[in-house]
């Protein structure tokens, strides 16, 4: 009895060639989809050109084009870019002094305040995991989440 050659690979209509063939898929896609009946603008791309900088560089670079401009506005309290780097720079320096490396997991347990923002881009900074906890979470969901989530 012969064996019929079953694929893990499952053949769709963007899959009609190549499987692995993704600037096949993309060209049917780009003619099947939103690309082609958008609402956007003809002077919007639709290319997306992609850059080698993460978050933590976004920020540094902000804040020397623009290190007077407001970058978080909280009640009557303004923190500008440069000042929310300099921020940033001295909580990644405390961080990294107290043993937080590349790819640890860091629990964050506070509310929408500047020094969550703040201690955010200081520990993507790192390299580390920022792992955000609910504040409001009960003791026993707490102890429960941090088990989990190993931070």
């Amino acid at each position: 009895m012969a064996m019929k050659n079953y694929s893990p690979i499952k053949k769709t209509k963007y899959f009609d060639a190549n499987p692995y063939d993704f600037e096949f898929e993309y060209q049917k896609l780009k003619k099947e989809t939103w690309l082609k009946n958008s609402f956007y603008s003809e002077f919007i791309s639709h290319e997306v050109k992609i850059t080698k900088k993460n978050i933590p560089d976004f920020l540094d670079e902000t804040a020397a084009r623009y290190p007077s401009k407001s970058a978080i506005l909280y009640k009557d309290n303004e923190i500008n870019y440069q000042d929310l780097k300099n921020c940033v720079d001295r909580l990644a320096t405390g961080l990294k002094s107290l043993g937080v490396n590349k790819g640890d997991r860091v629990g964050l347990c506070l509310p929408n305040i500047p020094q969550g923002v703040i201690a955010y881009f200081a520990i993507i900074k790192l390299g580390a995991i920022m792992v955000a906890e609910n504040p409001l979470f009960s003791k026993a969901e707490f102890k429960l989440f941090l088990n989990r989530s190993g931070a």
